[in-house]
């Protein structure tokens, strides 16, 4: 064998064994990726079940807020009616 062929049999024997281990690197790293876009769609998944959006939040707090001054406003006008009715401060008991 020639001393230029020897070079190019080794050349490329060396090329063949780098492209197949970066090729298996590769295919390791885009494994990796999917397995974590499939993490990232199941953790959307989840979070659209279990979590409320701000606006929903700020929304629904202040239904509950209204609702709560209603009521207070009702126990209000009760206790004074309770107070004229009974002719003294109403007490708890």
């Amino acid at each position: 064998m020639e001393t230029a062929a020897l070079v190019s049999f080794i050349l490329n024997g060396f090329l063949t064994l780098a492209g197949t281990l970066f090729g298996f690197v590769l295919r390791a790293a885009w494994q990796q990726l999917d397995a974590l876009k499939q993490e990232l769609a199941a953790l959307r998944e989840r979070m659209t079940d279990q979590c409320v959006r701000r606006d929903d939040y700020t929304m629904m707090r202040g239904e509950v807020l209204s609702q709560l001054e209603r009521i207070d406003s009702k126990l209000d006008r009760l206790a004074q009616r309770l107070t004229r009715e009974t002719g003294g401060p109403y007490e708890q008991g």
